[in-house]
């Protein structure tokens, strides 16, 4: 028995040896001392670069807001943006877990990692992202040309998919900006009015609409933002065979909304645009309401 309680024993030394050994434990470099400050000025940063797997990609600050300039040119989603600007303002080294090259594998900061530039006016800063660290709070990263590898306090990802950084946001109309909606549902037509309260007007038909309802309904519409693009379905070609539209009516102007069913979705492109938006197939009833569901009671 005591013999049995041995061998257990050792076997589990042995695991966290192992253990031990591939987190980096008996790296003789791991030490707090001499840990370098990192300061990004975040909010002085103009242009971003991001050299990945694929093409790299590029982001510029214009008085607009952020915008891809690689490998496409589309306005940039600013929350993704404003999260990895907001863990680089957050990050801070807290010790050196390695200089040796053989193990930035390990850390997720070798040849395969994502490469961050950042620039600003006067000033330029390299970091390398790794794998998440002992907790959710802390990331492997390299700094600049320097060999070591750090544990750094921040929350800090950079997304992969190309999709997260292009700004979604299909429209964004102020409710009270809108006087008409005209709206075609496959067979169904008609049109939402504001006059002294919205009312509905279905093929000459017109009744009161229910004002709450019509207000949640535009609310939709500020923002509206996809799930997605269809990079390969040209705009023009969801014009042509949409069987579905909404037309937004403001004092600047009108707005048309072509939506077309495609890959059990909704294909949607808008008046001026050659980009087309991807919406999942359920969210037809969302922006194209039954007339019913708007009637007052």
């Amino acid at each position: 028995m005591q013999q049995k309680q041995l061998v257990w024993l050792f076997g589990a030394l042995v695991a966290l040896l192992v253990l031990a050994f591939v987190t980096g434990v008996f790296d003789a470099e791991i030490s707090t001392v001499d840990v370098p400050e990192v300061t990004i000025p975040t909010e002085a940063v103009t242009h971003i670069r991001i050299e990945r797997a694929d093409a790299p990609l590029e982001l510029r600050r214009e008085a607009s807001g952020w915008h891809l300039t690689a490998p496409m040119s589309f306005p940039a989603d600013s929350a993704t943006v404003a999260r990895l600007l907001d863990g680089l303002a957050e990050l801070e080294l807290e010790s050196v877990v390695s200089t040796k090259p053989e193990r930035y594998g390990r850390y997720g900061v070798d040849s395969t990692a994502q490469v961050l530039t950042l620039a600003w006016d006067g000033g330029e800063q390299r970091v390398v992202p790794g794998r998440q660290g002992p907790d959710f709070q802390s990331v492997y990263v390299r700094i600049g040309e320097d060999p070591r590898v750090f544990l750094a306090r921040a929350n800090l990802t950079v997304p992969e998919d190309l999709t997260r950084w292009r700004d979604k946001t299909v429209v964004e109309v102020p409710p009270a900006a809108v006087t008409e909606v005209q709206v075609r549902k496959g067979e169904t037509a008609y049109t939402v009015r504001r006059g002294e309260g919205w009312q509905i007007d279905e093929a000459g038909a017109v009744v009161p609409a229910d004002s709450a309802a019509v207000e949640r309904w535009l609310g939709r519409f500020a923002p509206m933002r996809a799930a997605g693009f269809f990079d390969n379905v040209p705009a023009d070609s969801v014009r042509r065979a949409a069987a579905h539209r909404v037309t937004l009516v403001t004092g600047g102007g009108t707005l048309t909304l072509a939506l077309a069913e495609r890959d059990e979705a909704l294909a949607l492109a808008v008046d001026g645009r050659d980009v087309t938006y991807r919406l999942g197939a359920t969210q037809l009833n969302t922006f194209l309401p039954d007339p019913a569901t708007l009637k007052a009671e």
